[in-house]
């Protein structure tokens, strides 16, 4: 019989059988027992929730190699990168000041909290860099 479900119906009995051994699991051990089609719905959130999270999963983040450059004899070039998670509304900025020999004359990074969107992020990475250099 498994042999002639595609892909997506295997998933969907894998998820059906674990389910039912889970809730049969809870009821042996005392827990109230699941309405049927609140079992069901339940099944297809789950299998939604990993299919969202298996899509998100296979991304390739793509990666820019780019060397620093100097500045003008007398200036300072300040670098800022910001890493954001949309998911925790977190992230972290890290800051760097270079004189023109490439010598650093500051570091640092940092964590921010309540970011609203990537475009806040860098809002507060540039800040972070200002205030660094104030």
């Amino acid at each position: 019989m498994l042999s002639t479900l595609d892909g997506e119906q295997l998933q969907q009995f894998a998820y059906t059988i674990w389910y039912i051994w889970s809730l049969r699991n809870k009821e042996l051990h005392g827990e109230k027992r699941l309405v049927t089609n609140i079992a069901a719905d339940r099944i297809l959130q789950l299998l939604e929730e990993f299919n969202e999270a298996t899509v998100k999963s296979t991304t390739t983040e793509v990666v820019f190699e780019q060397k620093w450059t100097c500045t003008l004899l007398g200036l300072v070039k300040i670098n800022f990168d910001v890493a954001y998670d949309k998911g925790t509304r977190s992230g972290g900025v890290g800051v760097i000041i270079r004189d023109s020999d490439g010598f650093v004359l500051a570091a640092t990074a940092l964590r921010i909290l309540n970011i609203l969107d990537a475009f806040h992020a860098e809002v507060n990475g540039s800040f972070s860099s200002y205030t660094i250099c104030s």
